[in-house]
Formats: structure tokens, C-alpha cells, sequence
């Protein structure tokens, strides 16, 4: 099986690193690179702009997440970032399968980064300095981490300190994956003993972030009136209206995007979730955490992306237990001279 899982990452690395040698003309990333230019130009980590003329004063997004890109910027330069994008959509890629052969073993890490790896929303939007590559690295490290340690108190601040991280890159996005996940688990595990530590690692999470608005709204309220109200609030309610506006853009979305690992998906699902245990728990965690999405009013396509590992779970634990299939890929493997497939 490792060579199967090696010649599946070599495929998603190349698909990552195919467009670093192609025009960038994504909006976004020519946005935060000009951002993260201007953040070490003028060394104003909480002052941030774009152009003179459009967004002198940046507060679409917290200043953390492009910290990542400014930093990188800083010390190997502009032609860095989109590289630096590369090897953290590589570091999504492998936790993805990491979760993903905890949980039900190598088959089930295949399919995982192979269904992630040839997702085109996932390698042309990994290739770029957008603020969707942070967050997908420390999301998925922080579902990763509450998985696979097996100390619960352990498991809880690891994964809440990673998804702290998440927070402050993209606000509550960077918590939907980690609270769905314990939302889930409560659902099936209601002992009082593990309360403790999911409030606890859901509080970690939540409160560095709530620090940072703390110290703002007690001093010069910008980041309060730039970011919470006049971007989280008005997309909630709907009183910014540059987007999509339908409550079932998201799962539209997934229909659209999420290929070729959609096709398998509805299989997979029913699959992982008569297994039960934590099989259960994550195809539960990706229907709450598709709920998650739908709530606010505006909606973007790349709002979804923080799902695609999460599913990509899914669709390999199912995957796994395709046992024709798997007796068919052992016989070619042998036929080919490749010996018996690693369990």
C-alpha cells in the first residue's frame, strides 16, 4: 500500500506545484501579497493597507493570518510566498491522511489525499498566498491533534492551541471544523468527564482572539468597528451583499467543487457511519459543520474550503471497506512486480 500512498502524494505535490509556474491572476492572493508587501515596507504589523486609493485602511481580514505571508516575505522575500503556500497545502495534505489512517488505516489515507490532492479548488487555491492556506493547515491540525493523541487533557490544548492559531487567521472559520467535530462527539459521548475537556479546548481556542477585540474595544475600537461589525456582523445579517445570498450556496458549492471525491462521498459516508465510533463522530461533523456554513447570510465559495479535508476523511474511512476493490488493487500490485500492498 505505501507505494500506492507515496505515488498519491507525488501526484497532489506536482498538481500543487504545476501553477507556480503560470500567471497568478487571483485577486485575493495579488491582494494579500500587496498587503503583506506593505505590513514589512512600513514595518506596521497592525497598521494594515492596500493602495492609497482602496483600503488605505485594511480590516476585511485580521492582520494575523497575513502575518504568515509578511514574515516569510520578510526574511526570503516576495517570490517566497507562493512556494511558502505550497509546502503548508503539502502540510494539509498530510495531516488530512494522517486523521484519515488513525481512524481506519493506509487504505483509508489514500483515498483521503487523493481525494483532497485532485480537488482543483484545493491545488490551484494551495499554490497561492491566500489567507485559505493558514487556515487550512491549522484547522485540520487541530481536529488532527484531538484525534490522533490519545491523552484527552493533552489532546485538548494541543488541538485548542492550533485552532487558537486558526481563529486568528479567519476569525470563525477557523472554529467550525474543531466545534463541529466536539459537537459531534458530545452527541454520542455524553459521560460528564469529557465535558471538561472539550469546554476546555473550545475556550482555548476562542481565547486569544477574544483578547485581542478585548484590547481594541477598550482603547481605539478599530479593529471592533472594522472587522466585527462592518465584516462578521454585516455578513451574518446580510448588510454586505457582495456574495452569493442563497442558504444552499454551500452545498452548491460542494456539488461544484468538491471532485472527484464527491462521487464517492454519498458511498463513503454510509459506510464510515455503520462503522460508529469516531467514524460516526466525523461523518456527524461534517453534516454540523455544512449547518455551520449555512447560517450566515453572504456566502463565499472559498467559506467551504475549510470542509474539503473533513470530507476527505470521510470519503476514506468508507473507502476502506471496499473490499473488491481492494483484492482487485493487491493483484495488480503483485502482477506489477510490486510485492504484497503494506497493511
Amino acid at each position: 500500500m505505501h507505494w500506492f500512498i507515496w505515488g498519491a502524494r507525488l501526484i497532489a505535490t506536482a498538481l500543487l506545484c504545476a501553477p507556480l509556474w503560470g500567471h497568478d491572476d487571483d485577486s485575493d492572493s495579488q491582494l494579500y501579497s500587496v498587503v503583506a508587501r506593505n505590513i514589512v515596507e512600513h514595518d506596521a504589523w497592525f497598521s494594515l493597507s492596500y493602495l492609497p486609493d482602496v483600503y488605505p485602511q485594511f480590516f476585511e481580514h485580521l492582520p494575523f493570518g497575513i502575518w504568515h505571508f509578511a514574515i516569510v516575505a520578510k526574511w526570503f522575500g516576495m517570490a517566497a510566498l507562493r512556494p511558502f503556500s505550497v509546502v503548508m497545502s503539502m502540510l494539509t495534505l498530510w495531516l488530512t491522511g494522517r486523521i484519515a489512517r488513525h481512524v481506519a488505516g493506509p487504505r483509508a489515507e489514500l483515498v483521503a489525499i487523493s481525494c483532497l490532492g485532485v480537488t482543483e479548488s484545493f491545488f490551484i487555491t494551495g499554490s497561492r498566498p491566500r489567507l485559505d492556506v493558514p487556515l487550512l493547515v491549522w484547522a485540520t491540525a487541530s481536529v488532527a491533534a484531538y484525534i490522533v493523541i490519545r491523552s484527552r487533557w493533552t489532546a485538548a490544548f494541543v488541538s485548542g492551541g492550533a485552532a487558537a492559531i486558526a481563529v486568528l487567521v479567519k476569525g470563525p472559520f477557523g472554529i467550525f471544523f474543531l466545534a463541529a467535530l466536539l459537537t459531534a462527539e458530545q452527541f454520542f459521548d455524553r459521560r460528564l468527564r469529557a465535558i471538561a475537556p472539550r469546554a476546555a479546548c473550545l475556550s482555548l481556542a476562542v481565547i486569544p482572539l477574544g483578547g485581542f477585540f478585548l484590547y481594541d474595544w477598550l482603547n481605539e475600537k478599530l479593529w471592533w468597528n472594522g472587522y466585527v461589525q462592518n465584516q462578521l456582523l454585516a455578513s451574518l445579517t446580510g448588510a454586505r451583499s457582495d456574495g452569493h445570498m442563497e442558504w444552499w450556496y454551500p452545498l452548491q458549492t460542494l456539488a461544484n467543487r468538491f471532485w472527484p471525491g464527491m462521487a464517492l462521498l454519498p458511498f463513503a459516508s454510509i459506510r464510515a457511519w455503520r462503522q460508529g465510533g469516531i467514524s460516526r463522530t466525523i461523518v456527524t461533523a461534517s453534516v454540523i459543520c455544512t449547518g455551520f456554513l449555512i447560517i450566515p447570510s453572504r456566502k463565499l465559495w472559498h467559506h467551504v474550503l475549510p470542509l474539503f479535508p473533513l470530507l476527505a476523511v470521510t470519503a476514506g474511512i468508507g473507502a476502506a471497506k471496499f473490499e473488491t476493490f481492494w483484492a482487485w488493487l493487491e493483484r495488480m500490485a503483485r502482477a506489477r512486480g510490486w510485492g504484497s500492498p503494506r497493511e
